[in-house]
């Protein structure tokens, strides 16, 4: 390998209920795992009045797909009921259970959405000059 790598695109998944929130992935040897956590973009033009987060909307249901890197093919594209937030994850494993490929996810997770839509979670440039009060708002997480 000369140290170039080279991108492109390994595989495309359509969304049907508006832009879905995803910050972060997983990756193993053989497979990409993609969580669209319960949040959607419905309504673009309230990024100007909200801001990107805060204009989310929730839905009931958390997806998740696992894509194989080789060929492109969605191993697994399944909704489930419980709601999963998170800003990263932190491994992927991958390994074989009677000749099926098992992949894990691990991720940092919170009970609820206040940690990535609250409204006092980023701190803005505005409210680090309002002083301490201002920057002790920030969210501590759920």
């Amino acid at each position: 390998m000369d140290g170039h790598a080279e991108r492109c695109v390994v595989a495309s998944v359509q969304s049907s209920d508006g832009i879905p929130y995803f910050h972060s992935f997983g990756l193993s040897q053989n497979y990409a795992v993609i969580v669209f956590q319960p949040l959607r973009l419905l309504n673009p033009a309230k990024i100007i009045e909200l801001g990107f987060l805060r204009a989310m909307q929730e839905v009931d249901q958390t997806r998740i797909v696992v894509v194989e890197l080789e060929t492109g093919t969605i191993a697994l594209d399944q909704s489930i009921d419980e709601k999963i937030y998170f800003y990263h994850s932190i491994s992927t494993a991958e390994y074989k259970e009677a000749d099926d490929p098992i992949v894990s996810l691990r991720l940092c997770a919170y009970r609820n959405p206040a940690q990535l839509t609250g409204e006092h979670q980023f701190m803005r440039l505005e409210q680090a000059r309002m002083g301490l009060e201002w920057r002790s708002k920030i969210d501590k997480g759920g």
